[in-house]
């Protein structure tokens, strides 16, 4: 997957209608239901999930402009679930997963010697989560904001839309982010959430492997 190179300032590439985001092609993604069993030893009851991981596709785009990584994604969801009004209700989400080495597995979050960083989106908070795993029940949430990430979103005519942005140097407060530079390779992977389907947690679907990206100068 490559993303190109845009002369556009950072705040154009938040709007996910911007006409910029046409000139970057979309690559569709099959999204599957995470391997609920591997959390068995964390959550025994959510291990008997059979129901989760309704979504089955995502579209994602991804651009830079020398200074910024944006990633656009867009997937169908029948209901918008921003907000918790009871407690039988759930969040739509998204994220996005880098891994810091060649070695890191996205089916597992990676491993002690293997971390990934995710960028995490929820329909009911304004920042997103940047964060770090080294494997299943190890995430460690950071408030984007503070960690140079941020994120717009749009719900309309029942699909999500959400552009994630970050400089492409990590950030000077810590080394536990991913960086990146045109052209050296990288890989990404997703995960959604649909709240009407009472996704939550390891519940979700995904895409299961890493995809090659690769900024272009």
């Amino acid at each position: 997957m490559k993303a190109p190179y845009i002369k556009k300032a950072d705040n154009s590439f938040l709007d996910p209608h911007a006409a910029l985001w046409n000139k970057v092609g979309t690559k569709r993604f099959p999204l599957v239901q995470t391997p609920i069993m591997m959390v068995q030893h964390l959550s025994p009851f959510m291990a008997e999930s059979t129901d989760h991981g309704k979504v089955n596709e995502i579209e994602c785009r991804v651009a830079h402009n020398g200074s910024k990584l944006s990633v656009y994604l867009s997937w169908a969801d029948k209901t918008q679930n921003d907000e918790i009004r009871d407690l039988d209700q759930f969040i739509d989400g998204v994220a996005v997963m880098f891994p810091f080495t060649d070695s890191a597995n996205p089916i597992t979050m990676g491993d002690t010697d293997n971390p990934v960083n995710i960028w995490m989106w929820r329909a009911d908070q304004q920042d997103p989560y940047d964060v770090l795993a080294h494997g299943y029940g190890t995430s460690k949430r950071r408030p984007g904001k503070e960690f140079g990430l941020s994120v717009s979103s749009v719900y309309e005519n029942g699909r999500w839309y959400v552009v994630f942005q970050r400089a492409l140097r990590k950030g000077l407060m810590t080394p536990e982010q991913v960086g990146f530079a045109p052209n050296k390779l990288s890989g990404v992977s997703f995960a959604v959430w649909d709240g009407g389907n009472n996704d939550r947690s390891a519940q979700k679907s995904f895409s299961g492997m890493w995809e090659p990206l690769e900024l272009e100068a």
